[in-house]
């Protein structure tokens, strides 16, 4: 359906380059960047916009429009009216801050538009962007008016370029997706339907050294109170018998505990997983709560180790998605109840690595369902003077940052999107000050050392 066809634009726009934005009106769809790219353009007397969809920000961005020297109009459309539109404009603006499908620029794009698309980190449509000048600075309104000015002064640049845009979106198209999509659900009939996964069975000794893995989660879904405050109980104890090895022996330091001072209700707490204790260590600001930690199912398997693992308050994620739905429920009604949940975003320890690893969005995506704040813990490396020096592996600091929150007003897999960013951001900033400091205040015994460990980490913003 969405294919280039000749259309006879109205009197009323003759003369004029249209650009049309397709999408909810809302904070995050950003339509308020393109209003503002228009009025800086070189060319705004000639530019009419075309914004196609409804949202709550309607009526702020028909104010915020209603000087545009070329005019701009904001309307729902049928579908055989959109892609009479689509057909009828000049340029197709993508200033989306948050985008998993992008559908409509798709849609624009197989008709022959030639798109402008933010390179945001949280958009996936960036990535169909066949010339530099389609795409621009997520954000920068500057960078878009001169953008939107440089393809209103290459007009057979884009006209060549509209070919290549139809071209590319055949790939796109329903009937190919389905047929690549019917080639995935065979490959997955193949090798576990096909071949179904049997699970060997477990030697008397395994199970008595280690939990049934049937059993690993009976604590968080007990339906009485005594095994939760038992495994509380024992948790926090074991934690405290731990501190003076903690301090002693490890070094650790706890910074930050100020930033806990008003969280009253339950929360996600997560951390870099750098240590193979540093689920003792995380739990230390949080000692008169309960506590569950979220392991992977192999670390309840390792004999008498799954015994301490399962003590600590740890529950396994499970194999199946039914078995990790049926966990998030479970978690958010120990969330509402005031447990704190504590999620390694990183996965898979890697000791004292030195720098955030990429981070998985399970622990975001629970806090946006449950609603609840996020508090982020940096664990970082460093070397001390006095006994310390004769350490051969670093000392450990723990730095808790300050809760965050999602954005109630996002749908949730935005919300989810943006409060991973805004973590992640949080905790990167807090480790680069971290090394800043380490880096300025080094002792000079240490500095050599301190070269060859940190060489090759880069710092941002020097100057701050």
């Amino acid at each position: 359906m969405f294919r280039k066809v000749e259309v006879e634009r109205p009197k009323e726009l003759a003369g004029k380059f249209v650009i049309l934005m397709i999408g909810r009106l809302s904070r995050e769809k950003r339509q308020d960047l393109l209003i503002e790219a228009v009025k800086r353009s070189k060319y705004a007397d000639k530019i009419h916009l075309v914004f196609a969809g409804k949202g709550p920000t309607h009526g702020k961005y028909q104010r915020m429009a209603r000087r545009l020297p070329g005019g701009a109009e904001f309307r729902f459309f049928s579908q055989e009216a959109l892609l009479r539109q689509i057909n009828m404009s000049d340029l197709y603006v993508h200033a989306s801050d948050a985008e998993i499908e992008g559908i409509s620029c798709l849609e624009a794009m197989a008709c022959g538009l030639v798109p402008v698309i933010s390179n945001s980190r949280l958009s996936a449509t960036g990535q169909y962007a066949l010339h530099p000048n389609s795409l621009f600075e997520a954000g920068d309104v500057a960078d878009l008016a001169a953008k939107i000015d440089y393809w209103i002064e290459h007009p057979e640049e884009k006209a060549a370029l509209s070919e290549a845009y139809q071209r590319q979106q055949d790939d796109n198209r329903v009937d190919i997706c389905a047929r690549q999509m019917e080639e995935l659900y065979q490959q997955v009939i193949d090798t576990t339907v096909n071949k179904p996964f049997e699970a060997l069975p477990l030697s008397g000794w395994r199970k008595l050294l280690a939990p049934r893995p049937e059993r690993v989660n009976s604590t968080v879904f007990s339906q009485k109170r005594w095994p939760v405050r038992l495994s509380g109980f024992f948790a926090t104890n074991i934690v405290r018998l731990l501190l003076p090895f903690h301090k002693l022996f490890l070094g650790l330091l706890v910074t930050g505990k100020e930033n806990l001072r008003h969280l009253q209700k339950g929360a996600i707490s997560i951390s870099n997983h750098i240590h193979m204790m540093d689920c003792t260590m995380t739990k230390l600001p949080f000692l008169s709560r309960k506590f569950w930690i979220i392991s992977l199912r192999e670390n309840f398997e390792m004999p008498v180790v799954g015994w301490l693992v399962k003590l600590l308050g740890a529950v396994s994620l499970g194999t199946s998605h039914r078995d990790q739905g049926a966990l998030h429920r479970k978690l958010m009604e120990r969330i509402d109840a005031g447990d704190i949940v504590h999620y390694y975003p990183e996965g898979m320890l890697v000791p004292y690595h030195k720098g955030l690893r990429a981070f998985h969005n399970g622990a975001f995506a629970l806090a946006v369902r449950a609603g609840c704040q996020v508090v982020p813990m940096v664990l970082c490396t460093s070397r001390r003077g006095g006994l310390y020096r004769l350490k051969k592996k670093p000392c450990l600091t723990l730095r808790i940052l300050k809760p965050i929150e999602p954005e109630p007003d996002l749908a949730p897999k935005y919300a989810r999107m943006v409060l991973q960013k805004q973590v992640e951001v949080a905790m990167q900033r807090e480790f680069d000050n971290h090394t800043r400091e380490l880096k300025t205040k080094a002792w000079p015994v240490f500095q050599e050392q301190y070269d060859a460990e940190y060489a090759d980490m880069a710092y941002e913003d020097e100057s701050a």
